[in-house]
């Protein structure tokens, strides 16, 4: 019996070295745009604080097949698109639309969302620009918009 509490108490205390002491190799994606402004930092204190931890860092805007590639931690915006994932929600980007004071000239200056659909876009994003814009007025009211375009990472 004293063999059984010695192997409990061993077990007990291997596991909750785990919970304050994780080791291992950690993989993460994460789009390139993070990469030279907030995940630096956030990987730097990880590290610092668990020095057990081996993070694998893979940046890219491709929709990844996360359990396929063994990655263990995605940071991405916009919805989630498989259910049988979980999501936490860790930041929130504000975008907006911009266009040069030339181009206005030529094809004139959108007033509402809804004229957005006849303009030229360039958009940048991991699912080919795709998704509809939600676009948010000054008067707090928000109007998704499906536009047309060709995604920047096309273009370069």
């Amino acid at each position: 019996m004293q063999t059984v509490i010695a192997e409990a108490d061993e077990a007990t205390r291997a596991v909750s070295g785990f919970a304050s002491d994780p080791r291992g190799v950690v993989r993460i994606t994460a789009p390139p745009g993070l990469g030279g402004r907030e995940l630096p930092r956030i990987v730097a204190r990880i590290v610092q604080r668990y020095p057990g931890l081996v993070l694998e860092l893979m940046l890219t805007n491709r929709l990844v097949d996360l359990v396929g590639e063994g990655i263990d931690l995605a940071i991405r915006g916009g919805q989630l698109v498989d259910s049988s994932l979980v999501a936490r929600k860790v930041s929130r980007s504000e975008i907006g639309v911009f266009a040069a004071a030339s181009y206005l000239e030529r094809r004139g200056r959108p007033r509402r969302p809804a004229d957005l659909p006849r303009h030229d876009c360039l958009s940048y994003g991991g699912r080919g620009g795709k998704l509809p814009w939600r676009l948010q007025g000054p008067d707090g009211e928000s109007d998704r918009v499906r536009r047309h375009g060709f995604p920047a990472r096309r273009l370069c």
